[in-house]
């Protein structure tokens, strides 16, 4: 089964359908990626978050955190 990655924006609408309450808001959902305390993955400019493990996460579950390796980026060559 692939896992549902979305983008930090994307994530936050996905939880508010789920729980039109909520107080995480994008904000914290970006520090909480750059802090490392949730795991993503970096393409390009974007970080697609597991919107499973960020509800399991925030569920109280225990996340087994990877270290990130982000791919160097590509450069346009120019002639």
């Amino acid at each position: 089964m692939l896992p549902r990655m979305r983008t930090i924006p994307e994530t936050i609408k996905l939880l508010r359908e789920y729980d039109p309450g909520t107080s995480l808001t994008e904000t914290a959902l970006r520090r909480m990626v750059l802090t490392n305390q949730i795991p993503y993955t970096r393409v390009g400019k974007k970080y697609l978050i597991n919107v499973d493990a960020l509800i399991r996460y925030l569920s109280g579950d225990e996340i087994i955190m990877e270290p990130v390796t982000a791919a160097p980026p590509i450069r346009a060559v120019q002639s």
